[in-house]
């Protein structure tokens, strides 16, 4: 045989065996095509894209919430609750069942055995489920004495199964208990705009400005972050203690209609806002009365408590609308003289001389955490006249936006340092501790001393020539 057909042959010898182990490794192993054929159905999970539980002659009815594209798999939604009430399903208490029916597996099978005789004729309950491959229907039978085994059987296959008690218990609840109790589905971040209406007082809106929130209405200004943090977080952890369905109680009636007031969430993709309406106390220690969404609970909240704030209180105490970290350049400008801080390849450097990172970093925290002990108005900040500034500090962010901060000397007889920040009418009143840290810390960056560059590595020698290493024995 040539040489050259002996190579095309070993070439197609070898594509062939490579398509073999290729092919034969998708394959499923011995032990899993057991795992199969034990298979009730042959399901996956994220296929399963409805469910109807009837169970204790109550029915039941979920679906899978598209995912917003045709050709979608339908695991990319959560679950809705269709009937008996409609609304967001509890996702992991669904997901769970749904794992368990796609899992479920045969112990045994009853041959010969008549469906009258082991809780089929009539089933106990059905569980039917829908999704890519088709429908599905498991009924549900009678105990096996003695074990924690079920029998069932698939619809239009007449041969009753015994299979693990798992799913019998993941069905044995209330319809209710089928509702999620997490009340906002959403997060911090897609919260546009929060309308806070107190039952008696001015209302308030609160704006997302960024990654921070502005105060709308009442009044324009930046909102105090250290009150909108846990406000956002009241809100996505609000959930249901329990659930209240009509018809209610007079006593709950009377409880929602008379509470403090409602908030209005604006969220990201959704044209109709989220309502809260907070209702009295109920007599159980610690909840409340609430409808969300137009669902009415009982619920663990501290929420009122922003409902009857004052509208002034909103306001920022902050001198600095930046955080530490957002800082790029920062400008000094005193008696002493004006101070140029640039940050470059991680490092400050003071008027183009690297310094201690420690000493900058300090001087930017007092900047940015100097808090007010009182904030004066726009309409009474003329008492507080916008001289020559004694200290100006100008921040600046990678993307060039700045932020212009000063500070004036107090008046005659007062503590209290007036601070302004450009773009907001207000006076910060701050105290005499926070401004003398800045002092201090400005002083530092002033004193601190230019850090060494790292001594260059020597260069490596050329090729060939002595490195004072030992001499080859064989030179």
């Amino acid at each position: 045989m040539r040489p050259r057909t002996l190579l095309v042959l070993a070439a197609v010898v070898a594509a062939l065996a490579a398509w073999v182990l290729l092919h034969e490794r998708e394959l499923p192993s011995s032990d899993e095509r057991r795992r199969l054929a034990r298979r009730v159905f042959r399901l996956e999970p994220d296929q399963v894209s409805a469910l109807t539980i009837e169970w204790r002659g109550r029915t039941v009815r979920l679906e899978r919430e598209a995912a917003g594209v045709e050709d979608a798999a339908p695991a990319a939604g959560g679950w809705r609750l269709v009937e008996p009430f409609a609304g967001r399903a509890d996702g992991a208490l669904v997901e769970r069942l749904v794992g368990d029916l796609a899992g479920l597996e045969i112990v045994r099978r009853l041959e010969g055995a008549k469906r009258a005789e082991v809780g089929l004729e009539p089933p106990r309950g059905r569980l039917t489920f829908r999704g890519v491959g088709g429908e599905g229907t498991l009924e549900l039978g009678g105990e096996v004495p003695a074990s924690p085994n079920v029998v069932v059987a698939v619809a239009g296959q007449g041969e009753p199964l015994v299979v693990a008690r798992t799913l019998v218990t993941d069905l044995d609840r209330e319809p209710g208990e089928w509702r999620a109790r997490e009340l906002l589905a959403a997060g911090r971040e897609e919260i546009e705009r929060i309308r806070l209406v107190p039952r008696a007082g001015d209302e308030v809106v609160l704006a997302r400005k960024g990654e921070a929130f502005v105060v709308e209405r009442p009044y324009s200004d930046a909102a105090d972050r250290d009150l909108v943090d846990p406000l956002l977080g009241d809100l996505t952890g609000l959930s249901a203690e329990r659930f209240l369905d009509a018809p209610l109680g007079a006593q709950a009636e009377a409880g929602l209609g008379a509470g403090p007031g409602r908030l209005e969430l604006a969220l990201r993709g959704r044209t109709e806002p989220w309502v809260l309406e907070l209702g009295l106390e109920t007599p159980a220690a610690g909840t409340r009365w609430a409808r969300a969404d137009g669902q009415a609970v009982e619920a663990r909240t501290g929420l009122a408590a922003a409902l009857e704030r004052a509208p002034g209180d909103w306001r920022s105490r902050s001198w600095s609308g930046f955080d530490s970290w957002r800082a790029e350049r920062l400008r000094i400008e005193d008696g002493n003289g004006r101070l140029e801080l640039v940050r470059a390849d991680g490092d400050w450097a003071r008027d183009g001389e690297k310094i201690s990172y420690s000493d900058v970093g300090d001087l930017i925290f007092a900047i940015t955490s100097a808090r007010a002990e009182r904030v004066v108005p726009p309409a009474e900040a003329a008492a507080y006249p916008a001289a020559a500034p004694e200290l100006t500090v100008t921040l600046a962010d990678a993307g060039g936006a700045e932020e212009v901060l000063t500070l004036n000397r107090p008046r005659a007889g007062e503590e209290l340092v007036p601070a302004r920040a450009a773009g907001r009418g207000v006076v910060l009143l701050l105290p005499r501790r926070a401004v003398d840290e800045l002092e201090t810390r400005i002083a530092a960056v002033r004193a601190s001393k230019p850090v060494a560059a790292p001594a260059a590595a020597p260069p490596a020698p050329p090729a060939g020539e002595a490195t004072g290493a030992a001499p080859d024995p064989g030179d």
